[in-house]
């Protein structure tokens, strides 16, 4: 990013948006907090860690909040389970 604006800056041009930090989520920063707390549920198998379990997500969302619908919120949850699970894979 140093380089990018070294250059924007020679030339006489401010730094596009899409190269600026984005701006705190209050959101982003719920779902990600409840992906960690479900997660702790995770169960594993011969040491490989498993999917969460809709019933893990069910389970927080009696005792929490959710900042989003509910399917956005569990496509999320569900959405970074998967990154989680494919870099486990690679170990």
């Amino acid at each position: 990013m140093e380089k990018a604006r070294e250059v924007y800056q020679k030339l006489g041009q401010p730094l596009p948006d899409y190269y600026l930090p984005p701006e705190y989520s209050y959101t982003a920063y719920s779902i990600l907090s409840a992906y960690y707390v479900i997660a702790r549920s995770r169960q594993y198998e011969q040491c490989i860690p498993m999917a969460l379990s809709l019933g893990a997500v069910n389970d927080y969302c009696g005792q929490y909040e959710s900042p989003v619908p509910r399917w956005i919120f569990n496509d999320c949850i569900f959405a970074l389970d998967n990154l989680f699970l494919v870099e486990a894979s690679k170990k």
